[in-house]
């Protein structure tokens, strides 16, 4: 989560821990990480590649980003 180009989670990341682990551990680090950031921080997980509308996600969660 720094200023260079996103990189995909990869496929294994998941497979060492639930998701929900791995989800919560990334959103932890998230207000640090993104401390210019001023807001909400939604990170929805899909079972699939691509969604259409409506589809639940199996996982979501938001974080508030305090800014500066």
């Amino acid at each position: 989560m720094d200023r260079g180009p996103l990189v995909p989670v990869p496929n294994a990341a998941p497979a060492r821990a639930p998701l929900e682990v791995w989800a919560d551990a990334l959103l932890e680090e998230a207000p640090y990480e993104l401390e210019d950031l001023r807001g909400d921080l939604l990170l929805e997980c899909y079972a699939e590649p691509a969604v259409t509308d409506g589809t639940p996600p199996v996982y979501s969660r938001q974080v508030r980003l305090p800014g500066k």
